[in-house]
């Protein structure tokens, strides 16, 4: 399966988000963060990608056509979480985010 363009997202403690074509098992782009990467998700149509970090923010790139760039100038932060975000969930056809942080918060944004 893989999505609808067969791509697998990670997320990295050592700071790099990964995006890879499932078929061919190349990798497609990395982003370079400034902290490091506690959970990912993207939203159903797989054209914005949620980071979570272990600054407690959320960032959010939105994934160029082709799936071959993350338009890292489109990037955006949301913060409000005082500890290290550890899980997402993007939910409503990508119009809801969820977020869970180790501060014990849950957040809709």
């Amino acid at each position: 399966q893989g999505g609808v363009r067969g791509r697998i997202f990670s997320a990295s403690l050592d700071r790099t988000a990964r995006v890879f074509e499932i078929f061919s098992k190349q990798p497609l782009f990395t982003i370079a963060c400034d902290t490091y990467l506690t959970a990912i998700v993207v939203d159903c149509e797989e054209r914005r990608m949620f980071l979570g970090g272990g600054d407690g923010c959320i960032s959010v790139f939105r994934l160029g056509s082709g799936a071959t760039t993350a338009e890292a100038s489109g990037s955006v932060v949301m913060e409000g979480h005082a500890q290290p975000v550890t899980s997402l969930l993007c939910a409503k056809q990508g119009t809801l985010l969820l977020s869970a942080s180790e501060d014990g918060g849950i957040r809709a944004w």
